[in-house]
């Protein structure tokens, strides 16, 4: 079974979005979305976390209480002027599958799971918790990260980029143990490297002696080159 790609996102009414459609690589990759401010960057990715998961974590603190909702869907989903609930996103994947979900198209969570999930892998618990590590430079930030020292842009972007697991490999590496783990592996390898070359140039020898044998009977005649082979035996 393959890894699952998005290959298209198609956006009803959803927020600032008429009706939009866009369709991305099926592979490995990264993808940049620029625009200004207001073009609807956010709400590109609220679509998205929306269709997979029927929420959208950063405005669940102001539409909901102690898990009861007070703010309805369409008002704040369905894209102003359009008719109430017309909101609707499909998420197309590589496989062929898709998923929609809209006021009364609404895929659950193991049916999510069980469509994105591979063997192999770990177990999908908690899908918005997923979406929420790849957001990790938000545009409301109170401090901009243009405007930040160099040193701080970096540490903010370390962890999302991999570099602090790759820094954690270089460091043990780097240690005492593993140098002498490494160092005895080699004289182990150089080891069996003598005893190959001493194999090899004792393999050499015997030919050379063959090849000897085998000149004195082609020049004297005396015995046969059978009893010749029998004898290096």
């Amino acid at each position: 079974m393959n890894d699952v790609y998005l290959s298209s996102i198609n956006i009803e009414d959803f927020r600032t979005f008429g009706e939009f459609s866009v369709e991305l690589p099926a592979a490995p990759g990264l993808l940049l979305l620029t625009g200004t401010n207001g073009l609807g960057k956010s709400s590109f990715f609220d679509a998205i976390e929306w269709a997979l998961t029927g929420n959208i974590r950063r405005f669940t603190p102001y539409v909901s209480r102690q898990g009861n909702t007070v703010i309805p869907d369409r008002d704040y989903l369905t894209r102003n002027g359009a008719d109430p609930d017309s909101h609707a996103v499909t998420l197309q994947f590589s496989e062929g599958e898709s998923i929609r979900r809209s006021a009364s198209q609404k895929p659950s969570a193991a049916e999510v799971a069980a469509l994105l999930a591979r063997p192999g892998r770990g177990q999908i618990t908690d899908l918005g918790t997923h979406l929420a590590m790849t957001h990790f430079l938000g545009q409301a930030e109170r401090q901009r990260f243009t405007s930040r020292e160099s040193d701080d842009q970096w540490a903010a972007l370390k962890g999302p980029s991999g570099v602090d697991r790759l820094e954690l490999i270089r460091t043990r590496l780097r240690g005492r143990s593993t140098t002498i783990a490494f160092n005895n592996r080699v004289k182990a390898e150089q080891a069996r490297i003598a005893d190959i070359e001493k194999e090899i140039a004792d393999w050499q020898g015997w030919q050379a002696r063959l090849e000897r044998l085998r000149t004195a009977v082609r020049a004297g005649g005396g015995l046969s080159e059978g009893d010749v082979l029998s004898g290096a035996r």
